[in-house]
């Protein structure tokens, strides 16, 4: 699957331009990896991310503005 950038919409993988605005379409990112660039609790952007069999996802987040690095445990990833 794909997804526009701009608008949201998904379409299938082997569409490349948005029919509705023309912009490039991104390939969809494992739903595991999804949260990558995301604030969390609206003071932590999660900058990378990593999934260990049958555990739930781990990450390496910067606390914002000062850039703190710290580790979290992501539980319930919607």
């Amino acid at each position: 699957m794909t997804t526009c950038p701009k608008c949201g919409t998904r379409f299938s993988a082997n569409e490349r331009l948005c029919p509705h605005d023309g912009t490039v379409l991104e390939p969809d990112q494992p739903s595991e990896l999804k949260h990558i660039g995301k604030v969390l609790d609206n003071k932590y952007r999660l900058d990378s991310q990593t999934t260990v069999k049958d555990q739930n996802p781990c990450g390496n987040a910067r606390e914002e503005p000062r850039v703190t690095l710290l580790a979290v445990h992501l539980t319930d990833c919607q």
